[in-house]
């Protein structure tokens, strides 16, 4: 402990299927940074109402994990890297109401991934959060405003994207390389398309450009693949 805060910070057992204690001593508590990186005997963890915080690379190369459920944690941040390569990592279930951050490259290159919804708590996102993931369906929470750059970048089983909310910024490179993507309806509000943010999303044939749009840096390469780009009244040319 530091001050008043907890952290788990390792773990020496065997189990392959962990569900984390609700308190320690009566005290929420954290898990440390690193406090399960390589750990290659885990493939469940079940993340109790005690748990607030994952720290960065928490989880990284726990190279056999295949779930993640903090639906009951009163978690309120994931950190940079938590699952990084972590390659059997198929389910990840997210506390609804607490979580308001997902750090950098925290899902990076999890090629088991399936679909990830982000609840409407958070609000923070960092860069590169899914990238490289075998993520195949991403539902984008109320609380977002802006993706980040490159946030699904080399996705390439992502088929689809929903936004709940009202999204004003699409960050370079976001969904660069995302082969399958052919359904990514932009959300109203949106105002800028950071560049190439769709390249080499090759089966994405049409897009709409809500009239909210001021800036779109879509690359030539991109668009001319596309059967129609349509454009509202204040869109801008790309």
């Amino acid at each position: 402990t530091d001050a008043a805060k907890v952290y788990l910070v390792g773990y020496a057992g065997e189990a392959t299927d962990l569900v984390l204690p609700a308190n320690y001593q009566g005290k929420s508590y954290s898990i440390y940074a690193n406090a399960f990186r390589a750990e290659t005997g885990i493939r469940s963890v079940m993340l109790s109402a005690g748990v607030t915080g994952i720290g960065d690379n928490a989880f990284r190369d726990a190279i056999r994990l295949e779930t993640v459920d903090a639906s009951a944690a009163r978690l309120t941040s994931v950190g940079r890297e938590a699952f990084r390569d972590c390659a059997a990592l198929e389910t990840v279930r997210f506390p609804s109401g607490t979580l308001t951050e997902i750090g950098e490259r925290a899902f990076y290159r999890c090629t088991a991934l399936g679909a990830v919804v982000i609840p409407d708590s958070v609000t923070v996102l960092g860069e590169a959060t899914l990238a490289g993931s075998g993520v195949t369906a991403i539902t984008v929470g109320s609380g977002v405003t802006a993706i980040p750059a490159s946030f699904a970048n080399a996705c390439a089983r992502l088929a689809q994207i929903t936004y709940t909310g009202t999204v004003t910024a699409i960050g370079d490179a976001a969904f660069t390389g995302c082969v399958k993507l052919a359904d990514a309806a932009l959300p109203t509000g949106l105002v800028t398309i950071g560049a190439g943010a769709f390249r080499g999303a090759e089966r994405l044939l049409t897009v709409v450009l809500p009239d909210s749009v001021k800036s779109a840096r879509l690359t030539a390469q991109w668009e001319a693949g596309l059967k129609s780009v349509e454009r509202g009244e204040q869109a801008p040319d790309a």
